[in-house]
């Protein structure tokens, strides 16, 4: 079955989707470098899982590719 997206918080975004990285929590091992991945897009590698207050945890491979584990980020689906 093909799963769509509307933009809309899910528990799961799945693998391969298309996502842009809107925040990072401070929380986030990647914070002090926050401007560096907001706005930078990429996919999903094996699944982004819902954290508190809408952050995802899960690994981003980016379209320059590097890649990057996240705990606290939030994206939007492409």
């Amino acid at each position: 079955t093909k799963r769509s997206y509307t933009g809309k918080s899910t528990k799961k975004k799945y693998k391969n989707t298309k996502i842009r990285v809107i925040d990072l929590g401070e929380e986030d091992s990647f914070y002090s470098s926050k401007s560096k991945y907001v706005r930078k897009t990429g996919k999903v590698a094996d699944g982004l899982n819902l954290q508190d207050g809408g952050y995802y945890s899960g690994k981003i491979l980016f379209d320059d590719g590097t890649d990057a584990y996240f705990f606290n980020v939030k994206v939007t689906v492409l």
